[in-house]
């Protein structure tokens, strides 16, 4: 675990770097000009007894202290790493003169400043140095400095500072900087939505997902609150639709930037003044574009599917691991991982937005039902629709959500609602009715039956823009009753539906919404 931490987090800044595994304990790491040989132990208490019940420590055995004196002799710095699983921190001591190479050694720390450097991102605890099997004290004061196990790779590239006493004003500030920019995962991210999408709208479903999945990630770092862990401008707006809309246009721009890559940018996007990603490219290179400089696609799909499934396991083990995920949480929002080609999670509905022309890149879907659908949900009608559905339900005290492919769902008396919303005239309402009732019966299986991510006791609303009553059917009327969807439209600005009759007594359905 501790490895794959320290792996994980080296990789994040899109740096280069060399792991070597001496033995169980002990890691060698190349990173520039910096060499370090690194004890890691896990943080354990002090014991019964102590004096201070809140003290942890880590122990050093003779022949790991002589390990680590041999390779200082080769230029190596010795590191000594406590990893406390609780707090998902690590905690660095000083190797230095006082260490005793004949003894088991003790390295102390305290519960309170674990806790500390998980909210705040450092902290530090002194402890006075104690001979071995604590017999007297030595007036020589230690240092241990505590840090979120994320920002590892900022401790070694400023490990000549961190035992400066005046550590917490220089890292508080350090910590912000060195979080600003994208991190690989997040630029993976991107680069599969580009591929796929790009050119989009800003306020597209696609988008929005991104920025949800990145505003988790964070969130599972432990970065939080995040103007802890950020500058106040981004901390505000972190990873918002606008955000990951320049990251595209920077990633297009380099695209364009670089030579070895320009063939894969897309045709006709040039933005004046957009500065070009060159991280972003770095990992295209040297992960993504084979001989002949082809891209294969195919691999950049399952990577940002495999960092997307890491990131709604909620588990730290699989997140920066490459082990299976079997943990089931009972909670809906931890669920099981989703083994399918997009997994997509609930975001909440923005009441504030307003509606946008929408680029698509209609070549970049095949389905053509697909293709219809994602026409219809570009239209300004649809979302004046959605928008009045959503109020409605704000209206009521409900909450809203959506997703990349459910338009609305909401949540009453412990019963799930799930809205697809098809605007329609005289001439393509039988086609809208048949994609609508597609829509809902997959979406239900999808998010409720097998990713569990809505209620299984869910109803099904087909909301269209305006009442249908003179163009549809009798007979399709008596299936989507028999398929238990309620047909509904808005009218006045209400969410209104049939008045009972010998075909359908739906008006209970949306009693709830009247």
């Amino acid at each position: 675990m501790i490895l794959d931490l320290i792996n994980y987090s080296l990789d994040q800044p899109v740096i280069d770097f060399d792991i070597e595994k001496v033995d169980q304990k002990l890691i060698k790491i190349n990173q520039e000009e910096n060499k370090f040989i690194i004890c890691i132990n896990e943080i354990r208490s002090s014991g019964k007894g102590r004096k201070n019940p809140f003290e942890k420590r880590i122990q050093i055995s003779p022949r790991l202290k002589r390990l680590l004196i041999e390779n200082e002799a080769d230029d190596y710095k010795p590191v000594l790493l406590g990893y406390d699983k609780e707090t998902n921190t690590f905690t660095f001591w000083k190797f230095d003169i006082y260490i005793e190479t004949n003894t088991m050694q003790s390295f102390y720390t305290r519960s309170q400043n674990l806790k500390k450097a998980q909210s705040e991102g450092c902290d530090i605890y002194f402890f006075r140095r104690r001979q071995a099997f604590n017999r007297g004290i030595v007036n020589e004061r230690n240092q241990a400095v505590s840090i979120n196990a994320f920002l590892f790779p900022l401790v070694i590239k400023n490990y000549n500072q961190i035992f400066n006493r005046n550590i917490l004003e220089i890292f508080n500030e350090k910590i912000r900087s060195w979080n600003k920019p994208y991190t690989r995962d997040e630029l993976i991210l991107c680069l599969d939505l580009y591929f796929k999408k790009y050119p989009i709208s800003r306020n597209s479903p696609e988008i929005l997902e991104i920025s949800n999945f990145c505003c988790r990630n964070s969130d599972l770092k432990g970065f939080v609150p995040r103007k802890k862990f950020y500058h106040d401008d981004i901390a505000k707006n972190f990873r918002n639709f606008n955000g990951i809309s320049r990251k595209l246009e920077n990633i297009d721009s380099g695209l364009r930037d670089d030579l070895s890559t320009k063939h894969l940018a897309i045709k006709d996007t040039i933005k004046k003044g957009v500065v070009p990603d060159k991280r972003a490219i770095k990992i295209l290179k040297e992960n993504y574009i084979i001989k002949s400089k082809i891209l294969d696609k195919n691999k950049l799909s399952e990577d940002a599917k495999l960092i997307k499934d890491k990131i709604i396991s909620n588990d730290i083990n699989f997140f920066v691991g490459n082990s299976n995920y079997v943990k089931v949480s009972k909670e809906r929002t931890k669920n099981k991982i989703q083994h399918q080609d997009e997994p997509n999670i609930l975001l909440k509905f923005d009441l504030n937005h307003s509606y946008t022309d929408r680029t698509l890149n209609l070549d970049k879907i095949s389905d053509p039902i697909e293709k219809h659908n994602a026409l219809n949900r570009a239209t300004k009608l649809h979302e004046e629709v959605l928008m009045k559905l959503a109020k409605k339900c704000e209206s009521k005290g409900l909450p809203t959500w959506k997703s990349i492919h459910i338009d609305l769902y909401t949540e009453y008396q412990n019963r799930g609602k799930l809205f697809e919303v098809k605007t329609f005239d005289k001439s393509n309402l039988d086609q809208q009715i048949r994609h609508g009732i597609i829509q809902l019966k997959e979406y239900y299986f999808r998010y409720a039956m097998y990713n569990e991510e809505i209620l299984k006791s869910t109803d099904l609303f087909l909301l269209l823009n305006d009442n249908p009553e003179g163009v549809i059917k009798s007979f399709q009327i008596r299936f989507l009753k028999d398929q238990n969807i309620t047909l509904c439209w808005v009218q006045n600005n209400k969410i209104v539906t049939f008045k009972k009759d010998k075909w359908s007594n739906t008006r209970p359905a949306i009693k709830w919404l009247l």
